[in-house]
């Protein structure tokens, strides 16, 4: 448990193999305070947060069940529960921090009233990137890159044979070794899944006191604005019996700082020699 607003707040935290994206909504519901687990539970299963998301889902949509098309995104919602056991497939686009290709696995966010956001954005100052880029979505720009590889492929072919491309071949494939070139350099350079642009955008268009789940490097974590700064959750359970909560996300490139309950940076432990010698000063006192 953790410390949160006045509260004391259960958090779920992930082993090597956790389902983060329902720990990254738990951990949504309860610092919200709509969802809670008993004080005495060390360990919980996937299918028990699995049973109480779905069963929240519903009572949190009792006024909309009237409505065919709630009550069939809620159905459809329930059902795909069972799945987030192994991941959420997202496919990111790159112009907004909510802008994600829709899939209906996606709907969970909707009827929780929370939103998935990323960091992984164009600048859109950069014309070049922007112009190739575009409107497409991370899956397309993969397709855009193996396509290039292709083309490389079939020009050494030829060139090994000794024979050469049309000119209408030459002009389409140069497009699609230079499209290809400019997509792969922006892969590269924001492999981190997160940009200045985007990092800027985020502190932006999240409001303050707002929680709602970060995408970053195929992971989902709970993300929260405090103070006009945003900082992720720690739930890797390595950090279960340290002082630190929450992760500033204030660079791009992992070199974040650490805080604790209070968001403060917590004082660092004595080395184990330093500790037992204040112990035992402590106990001839």
């Amino acid at each position: 448990r953790i410390g949160f607003r006045g509260r004391s707040v259960p958090i779920i935290c992930q082993n090597v193999n956790g389902p983060c994206p329902l720990i990254a909504i738990c951990n949504v519901l309860f610092l919200r305070g709509v969802l809670n687990i008993h004080q005495d539970y060390n360990m919980v299963t996937f299918d028990y947060l699995s049973n109480i998301v779905s069963d929240y889902l519903v009572d949190a949509n009792i006024v909309g069940q009237d409505n065919q098309n709630v009550q069939c995104n809620l159905n459809d919602v329930i059902e795909f529960m069972p799945t987030l056991q192994y991941g959420l497939d997202v496919n990111v686009k790159f112009h907004s921090i909510t802008d994600f290709e829709f899939t209906q696995n996606q709907l969970v966010f909707d009827l929780l009233n929370m939103r998935l956001v990323h960091g992984w954005l164009l600048d859109e100052q950069d014309e070049a990137t922007t112009k190739v880029v575009g409107k497409l979505s991370y899956n397309h720009l993969v397709e855009c890159i193996i396509k290039m590889r292709d083309v490389e492929d079939q020009r050494e072919k030829l060139t090994a044979h000794g024979k050469e491309e049309t000119p209408e071949q030459k002009e389409a494939n140069d497009k699609i070794i230079h499209e290809g070139v400019v997509i792969d350099n922006f892969l590269q350079a924001s492999a981190g899944q997160l940009t200045y642009h985007g990092l800027q955008k985020l502190h932006e268009d999240v409001r303050e006191l707002e929680l709602c789940v970060l995408f970053r490097n195929n992971h989902f974590s709970t993300l929260f604005k405090n103070q006009g700064e945003l900082y992720s959750l720690v739930t890797d359970v390595g950090y279960m019996n340290e002082a630190v909560v929450w992760e500033k996300l204030c660079e791009i490139d992992g070199d974040n700082i650490f805080v604790n309950s209070d968001f403060v940076i917590p004082r660092p432990k004595p080395p184990a020699e330093a500790r037992e010698v204040s112990e035992q000063e402590a106990a001839d006192r």
